[in-house]
């Protein structure tokens, strides 16, 4: 009988989850002879569709927690959602919608196009870190921390940028011709639908805005949003690292975190 995809895909993954074939045993109902298997992978941030990036990403985990499991592993593979922060708010503010509203509606339609790839993932320990039962434990870790006295406060220069109306980030990064990354978050203003994320790595700061804005995109952060901040101009490299990958699609709204090296003095 030929494989029809588009019929048989359907009726094997409702037999997976009626049969809970991926659920991963909780410490209790492990024997002390199990071998234990835990595979994770980047959680995605919710911008309501899935690209070929998270495709390939997937699949490489999905490969590897099956091939576990027929080896006899008991695997622990969950996803979740990285859901908590700037983005959610910059998308939330220029369609008009209220966070939470916006991150569960994505939330929901990225769900419902993952599983239709068949990853065999256990979706009983789905988490989104934007909710409470999640975050309170980063509060918690956080007043460890301070009790510890591994969290102060100072004053410090900042890479504030007006057009977010928050601190750019800076961290460290390899490389013997640099000393620390500046990171800068373009968000996609306007462009034709959908977009496309072009690929930067490489490249220097003015070409890798010349190259989002030649695509047909919009950013309201450029070049010159850094003139007023503590990082000198001149001393800015090129691109080490861009989050969504090139060739992703994004949307109106979606922030292009793309981090760059500062040459040493």
């Amino acid at each position: 009988m030929p494989f029809d995809p588009l019929q048989q895909e359907p009726m094997i993954q409702k037999r997976w989850a009626e049969t809970r074939a991926f659920r991963a045993p909780r410490a209790a109902e492990l024997g002390p002879g199990d071998r234990t298997f835990y595979m994770l992978v980047m959680l995605p941030y919710p911008s309501g569709r899935i690209h070929m990036g998270h495709v390939r990403n997937y699949t490489l985990g999905d490969v590897v927690a099956r091939f576990r499991r027929m080896r006899g592993d008991k695997v622990m593979h969950p996803l979740g959602w990285d859901s908590f922060g700037l983005p959610a708010e910059n998308a939330a503010i220029k369609n008009g919608i209220h966070p939470a509203v916006w991150t569960r509606a994505n939330i929901q339609e990225m769900k419902g196009q993952i599983q239709k790839m068949g990853i065999s993932y256990d979706w009983e320990r789905e988490i989104a870190t934007f909710m409470p039962d999640y975050y309170r434990w980063n509060q918690w870790f956080f007043l460890k921390m301070w009790e510890r006295g591994d969290v102060f406060r100072a004053m410090r220069n900042v890479n504030w940028c007006e057009a977010l109306g928050t601190v750019l980030a800076q961290s460290p990064t390899a490389g013997s011709n640099s000393s620390v990354g500046v990171t800068l978050a373009l968000v996609l203003s306007q462009g034709p639908q959908p977009l496309t994320v072009p690929d930067v790595i490489g490249q220097s700061l003015s070409s890798a805005v010349n190259s989002v804005q030649s695509v047909g995109l919009k950013v309201s952060v450029s070049s010159s949003s850094l003139t007023s901040t503590s990082v000198d101009i001149a001393k800015i490299g090129k691109v080490i690292s861009q989050s969504p990958s090139g060739g992703s699609s994004a949307r109106v709204g979606d922030a292009v975190s793309i981090t760059f090296g500062l040459y040493s003095p």
